[in-house]
């Protein structure tokens, strides 16, 4: 199915900043329609504590069908996360809990990605 706009569609994950802004800037500059996705890091904060982990799901398989009505995705890039750059040995368990999270939210993203797709003709690119 083409896509309302006749564009590419890609979905970029931490688009806010850093290599995840870049990213979409230029797949935006190449013709893509990006559906960027990123939370501030002080809002972030507040819904880690406030939302149980079925609302973050929810959010995530409402977002990817969203997107899906614009037509056929055609590229995820999972990018967000919150890494911990320590030398693995001064990790602490907050740091294990951030990386899980990141890794978390990455499986959730392709899982719903690929259900939306029909599981075809979707690259997904895993960063963070």
């Amino acid at each position: 199915m083409p896509t309302t706009t006749g564009k590419k569609i890609a979905i970029v994950t931490g688009s806010a900043l850093g290599l995840g802004y870049e990213l979409a800037s230029q797949l935006i500059a190449n013709g893509w329609l990006v559906a960027g996705v990123d939370f501030n890091a002080e809002r972030q904060a507040e819904l880690t504590a406030q939302w149980p982990d079925d609302s973050y799901r929810a959010f995530v398989k409402e977002s990817v069908a969203d997107i899906a009505t614009l037509g056929h995705i055609d590229l995820l890039i999972n990018n967000a996360g919150q890494p911990s750059f320590k030398v693995p040995t001064a990790y602490e368990a907050a740091d294990v809990d951030k990386c899980l999270k990141g890794l978390k939210g990455m499986i959730l993203w392709t899982v719903e990605t690929l259900k939306a797709c029909g599981e075809q003709n979707v690259k997904i690119a895993q960063i963070m």
